[in-house]
């Protein structure tokens, strides 16, 4: 992730982990698609639900049907499959 983070700027991390509105590049969308599309259905749904379309916890519980503690339990999850998936992949792009 760090590695990511250094040399795609912070556009990678800020559009995971914020709603703020950004501008990116065409470049910078395909990565995050390559990524998101490594990572299980299940954990990839919350991950954009949450760190893209920016719902809250409340509104993630009642749209999954689930207590805001399933909530917080499956984007740890999520979480850290993302980042197995970005170690993965640039273990990938420095071989």
């Amino acid at each position: 992730m760090e590695e990511i983070s250094e040399r795609e700027g912070e556009i990678f991390e800020t559009l995971l982990f914020s709603t703020q509105d950004i501008s990116i590049s065409i470049e910078q969308i395909d990565l995050i698609r390559q990524i998101l599309s490594q990572v299980s259905d299940r954990y990839r749904n919350i991950l954009i639900l949450r760190e893209i379309q920016g719902l809250t916890y409340e509104e993630l519980a009642e749209v999954l049907d689930c207590s805001i503690d399933s909530i917080k339990a499956k984007l740890r999850r999520a979480r850290q499959e993302l980042q197995e998936k970005i170690r993965h992949i640039v273990k990938s792009l420095n071989v």
